[in-house]
């Protein structure tokens, strides 16, 4: 993960349907309930170890990601042309 992104981790409650967002797990746990979540905190340490790792529970969806920021990076990257595959898309 470069110093244009943070890490992520989204839960998204199946009773209620809310989302939230946590800048980590420990965060998750001092706003949601072991209850609420379905899961202890040691055991999403222990899964959600990499972008795109997610844990289902019964109650809640838990996934980790990262934000991209804008930057020197993010701006490359937008003026760097795309290449065309062979069939034109």
């Amino acid at each position: 993960m470069s110093k244009q992104e943070t890490k992520v981790i989204h839960v998204h409650l199946f009773n209620g349907r809310k989302n939230y967002y946590f800048g980590s797990i420990s965060a998750v746990f001092r706003v949601l309930t072991e209850a609420e979540t379905g899961c202890t905190e040691a055991y999403l340490r222990h899964v959600l170890t990499a972008d795109g790792n997610l844990h289902i529970t019964p109650s809640a969806l838990i996934i980790r990601s990262h934000l991209r920021r804008g930057g020197s990076d993010v701006q490359a990257e937008r003026e760097t042309p795309r290449k065309r595959s062979s069939d034109g898309t």
